[in-house]
């Protein structure tokens, strides 16, 4: 009885602790998966005519998408999507979708340290 009273809270907050990196890592999945759907959707041919070939969606559209196909339990927090255009030097055209998620773990007693994923894609887009 002695060593269940002290080995029960002790096994109970690393099972808790183990539940709360789980849904951290429940969210990360839904950013990869909202960064894909991004990436999809920013490669996309848009309106195309004769005159001017294919547009591509807007910022605002990419981050909209971005914002409705990631997944996650209501457990910590996400950052607003981000999209930035940015040319290599070679001239190739590409646009940076960024996506980030913090949580504070509650470990029963006490909360864990802040735990951050910061999220990035590279696209590629046509000239």
């Amino acid at each position: 009885m002695v060593e269940t009273a002290l080995a029960l809270p002790i096994g109970l907050t690393m099972i808790w602790g183990v539940i709360q990196f789980g849904l951290a890592l429940y969210a990360n999945a839904g950013i990869q998966n909202a960064l894909g759907e991004g990436a999809r959707y920013a490669t996309l041919c848009v309106a195309p005519n004769a005159a001017t070939g294919c547009g591509r969606p807007t910022d605002e559209q990419i981050v909209t998408r971005i914002s409705e196909r990631r997944f996650s339990s209501t457990y910590g927090t996400f950052g607003t999507p981000t999209v930035a255009a940015g040319q290599t030097s070679s001239g190739l055209r590409y646009l940076d979708l960024k996506v980030t998620y913090s949580v504070v773990p509650s470990l029963i007693l006490v909360n864990g340290p802040t735990i951050v994923f910061t999220r990035t894609k590279r696209v590629y887009i046509a000239a």
